[in-house]
């Protein structure tokens, strides 16, 4: 793909579009291009026909200059026929290689340009399962023990993993742990993985935290833990493949099925249930930064409340941002706040006697 600057040049000039690493500017270049051409093909040509110039990157830009009301239609024709998560990657592609071109007006206006299709009429996600939001400690099992009697350590220990603890998959490579000789307790250390090229510049725009999380003693957890923090992405891979072929063999007919995020939804279910939906308590166990972000992951009304739940320390707690436009207060919860409000309104607006 031609562009004027390289991904550091862009990076110095105008770094709200370059919020990503290297390879990501060359899949997004890449993306653009494919998008032109399968949508603006003909435009395109006859725009590089008409460029008066001899030098390529300049009849490149100019016949981009030239058919940029075409992208734009074409981008909001996509909407219709595409996932919102498809659209806005399009969009952002689109956005990323006029910048790199130093066209930065159509660049910004492309990158303002809201989705014409309204969230209920949006297409879905098409050919793919819908994830299972909560794994029952019978369904878990299922598959753990299977694994074992498999002699597929790798994985059992990751369903283990997920499933006690509520770590993302690529989380599990950086664990660690460490016994408290004065407590008797286990300190779990999670380095978060939520890394973006602005975040790595400045701590304050970090997606995750480090978390430690304290469980009491245990061999099994251990085990588990020294066997899956050497896997590899092949390994990661292999295991992904393993639990989509589990649910073929025990859930065929099921339209939710169990992946390792499931495991991770499960545990958020069960964090909020026995946090009784305290944000930074919620926020911490599942390494969110931000309150808002836990406010997706699990549904307590589906936990059992029998699962005993990691603490996570002070330190932890600490690294959370509540947002208050968020809150991960339950419906009833809301509804008995306001109840106790209007009560207490009420009674300062009553007549003294």
């Amino acid at each position: 793909m031609k562009n004027f600057y390289n991904f550091n040049e862009i990076n110095k000039k105008h770094p709200s579009f370059a919020d990503f690493e290297p390879k990501t500017y060359i899949e997004y270049l890449k993306s653009a291009e494919t998008f032109t051409k399968q949508h603006c093909l003909q435009e395109f040509s006859a725009a590089l026909v008409l460029a008066e110039d001899n030098e390529e990157l300049k009849v490149i830009k100019s016949a981009y200059n030239t058919i940029y009301p075409e992208i734009i239609n074409a981008l909001l024709k996509y909407a219709h026929n595409h996932p919102h998560a498809t659209w806005k990657k399009i969009r952002r592609s689109l956005s990323v290689n006029y910048a790199s071109l130093g066209l930065m007006h159509i660049a910004k206006k492309i990158s303002g340009i809201s989705n014409p299709v309204q969230p209920s009429d949006r297409k879905g996600k098409t050919g793919r399962a819908r994830r299972a939001k909560y794994v029952s400690f019978d369904d878990f099992m299922l598959f753990f023990q299977d694994r074992i009697e498999a002699g597929q350590d790798m994985a059992a220990a990751f369903l283990y993993i997920g499933y006690y603890l509520g770590l993302r998959p690529a989380e599990i490579s950086g664990l660690d742990y460490e016994l408290d000789i004065n407590t008797g307790k286990l300190n779990i250390i999670v380095p978060h993985v939520k890394n973006t090229a602005k975040g790595k510049r400045l701590p304050k725009y970090q997606r995750g935290i480090d978390r430690v999380l304290v469980v009491d003693y245990n061999k099994e957890l251990m085990k588990h833990i020294d066997i899956a923090t050497v896997a590899s992405q092949s390994d990661k891979d292999r295991i992904r493949r393993q639990i989509r072929d589990l649910n073929k063999r025990y859930f065929p007919h099921r339209k939710q099925l169990i992946n390792m995020y499931s495991l991770r939804y499960t545990f958020g279910a069960d964090v909020k249930r026995a946090a009784r939906h305290d944000p930074i308590e919620v926020s911490s166990k599942l390494g969110h930064k931000n309150t808002k972000s836990s406010y997706c992951y699990g549904n307590s009304r589906q936990s059992l409340g029998k699962k005993k739940v990691p603490e996570a320390t002070m330190q932890t707690k600490q690294q959370v941002q509540v947002d208050d436009s968020h809150t991960l207060l339950s419906l009833r919860d809301k509804l008995e706040q306001a109840s106790e409000s209007q009560a207490q309104k009420t009674k300062q607006d009553l007549p003294r006697v």
